[in-house]
Formats: C-alpha cells, sequence, structure tokens
C-alpha cells in the first residue's frame, strides 16, 4: 500500500520521509523534523565556473536546471549515467541505494547529478555544461 502526504498515527501527525539516507529509510518521521529548516548549499561547476544554490533535498541536476544551466541528462533516476559528473571537493550523497556507479567511480568521487545532492559546499567537475539560451 502506498501512501502520501500526512498520516494519523495516534494524536501526533506524521509524514512520509521522502529523505532516503540510511537514518530515514522507510521510517516515518515527526512532522517537525520533516519541517525543519533545511540548509541550502553553493554549487560550482568547473570548468564553467557556473554556480548555483541548492536546498539539501534537491537534485544537483534540478538546481542548475532551475538556474539556467544544461547537464547533458536523459533518465533522471541514475542509470543512464549521462549525467556522470566528478566532485572536486566537497560532499555529495545520492538519493538512491546504489546509482549506476561502479564502487570504483563512487570511491573516485564520481557522482550522477541526477540523483544526488548536495551535502556541503561542493566543486563538480562538469566540462559539458551550458548556459541555457531561450530564443525569441
Amino acid at each position: 500500500m502506498l501512501a502520501f502526504g500526512n498520516l494519523r498515527v495516534g494524536l501526533r501527525p506524521y509524514r512520509v520521509c521522502a529523505r532516503t539516507n540510511s537514518s530515514s529509510r522507510g521510517r516515518l518521521l515527526p512532522e517537525a523534523s520533516y519541517n525543519r529548516a533545511m540548509s541550502t548549499h553553493t554549487i560550482v561547476l568547473q570548468p564553467s565556473g557556473f554556480a548555483c544554490e541548492a536546498g539539501e533535498d534537491t537534485s544537483i541536476l534540478h538546481a542548475f536546471e532551475a538556474a539556467g544551466i544544461e547537464l547533458p541528462n536523459s533518465c533522471r533516476n541514475g542509470t543512464c549515467r549521462t549525467c556522470i559528473c566528478r566532485v572536486r571537493s566537497g560532499e555529495a550523497a545520492h538519493r538512491i541505494e546504489w546509482p549506476g556507479l561502479s564502487f570504483d567511480e563512487k570511491r573516485e568521487g564520481y557522482i550522477l547529478a541526477c540523483v544526488a545532492v548536495a551535502r556541503s559546499e561542493l566543486v563538480i567537475e562538469a566540462p559539458v555544461a551550458r548556459r541555457i539560451v531561450w530564443g525569441d
């Protein structure tokens, strides 16, 4: 059975937790902890120097798209590897347990931007990033 939105368990309101980190996977969290203030982090792409702000629950790909920067992408679920890039400094985490990366790639700092989120200020190597230009 799938559950969405608020659930009532006893008298305390609970919300299904959308985060998939190891401390919250598969559990209901009190609404107060779900609604806590999220921090934002600056992410910089190299060599272009493009930068954006991203909340801890916003994928790196989505954050850059919202800022008008295009990164290569296709599946948006961590399997096609089109959005692969490398973390040069900072910390990122994947929202899924095992993205389409080998153990060695993960150890070397590669991430999939479509399912990765920033956990600190980040510098990412993404040589084919480009600014989105809208025609008139």
